[in-house]
């Protein structure tokens, strides 16, 4: 009997500390698989958020190159515009000469460039034949110009020194040229181009 009590003591023992261990495997395994997890979890979170991040700088290159397209197309649909206003306003300054706008303000104009030069120095004109008759016309009397036609000046006059040192060009091209930055600003503005 004895021993009966002591193989049912070392059987309860025996299945109490296999009852333990099956716990505490129990409890490791539900650690490992917490720990594994949470491990598992955290990976594919950055794995979600590199993905994302590579995503959004996909996106935003590709947005920036459709902004700097988009950009150039209207620069250059805005470069074409000035160029077809720019190409028009200079077809139209050779018939400018011919108004009677610029033939009253043409004395204004010879005297502004001869106040240029010395009064008693004497000058050379250069200007289209057309325009010749208009310019003796509007001289200055007592002022001393020999006026040669030349169709290469434009629209309007140059006058020079004796010496040719001093030359003012009293050209519609060269008025146009020192205000087409402004005129342009101007159209583009009218368009809403510019603030």
């Amino acid at each position: 009997m004895a021993l009966d009590h002591l193989l049912a003591a070392l059987e309860r023992d025996a299945t109490a500390t296999a009852e333990r261990l099956r716990a505490d495997g129990r409890a490791e395994a539900d650690r490992l698989t917490a720990a594994s997890t949470a491990t598992a979890d955290q990976r594919r979170d950055a794995e979600v958020t590199v993905v994302g991040r590579e995503r959004r700088a996909r996106m935003e290159e590709e947005l920036g190159a459709v902004r700097r397209a988009s950009r150039a197309e209207v620069l250059g649909a805005r470069e074409q515009l000035l160029g077809r206003i720019d190409a028009e306003v200079r077809r139209a300054l050779p018939a400018a000469v011919g108004r009677s706008e610029y033939q009253d303000a043409l004395s204004g104009r010879i005297a502004a460039a001869l106040a240029c030069l010395a009064e008693k120095e004497q000058v050379s004109t250069r200007a289209p034949a057309a325009l010749i008759p208009a310019i003796r016309k509007a001289w200055p009397a007592g002022r001393v110009s020999a006026i040669t036609p030349d169709e290469t000046i434009g629209s309007g006059f140059r006058l020079a020194s004796a010496d040719g040192s001093v030359e003012i060009e009293e050209t519609l091209e060269a008025h146009y040229v020192s205000l087409r930055g402004a005129l342009m600003r101007e159209a583009l503005q009218q368009l809403g181009e510019v603030p």
